[in-house]
């Protein structure tokens, strides 16, 4: 819904610096222990994979540990 949100928004504000998306992770690590871990990875490929991490991440929520978040490294960048 965030991602529709924010492609209404480019649409309709075309033109550059009128409209900031800022997105922030509210991580709770006492729920989802590798959460800041998955943070990290996400705002790592902000330069143009930001969404595409997002949502496999998302997709991947009960797997996010060290060796998962590699694997998911690996299939963003092939």
């Amino acid at each position: 819904m965030i991602q529709a949100v924010q492609q209404h928004i480019d649409l309709v504000f075309c033109q550059e610096n009128q409209v900031c998306v800022v997105f922030r992770h509210f991580i709770q690590s006492s729920i989802y222990p590798q959460a800041q871990k998955a943070a990290k990875v996400v705002e790592a490929a902000a330069q143009g994979q930001f969404w595409l991490t997002h949502d496999l991440l998302f997709t991947y929520q009960k797997a996010l540990g060290n060796g998962y978040l590699v694997e998911y490294a690996d299939v963003l960048v092939y």
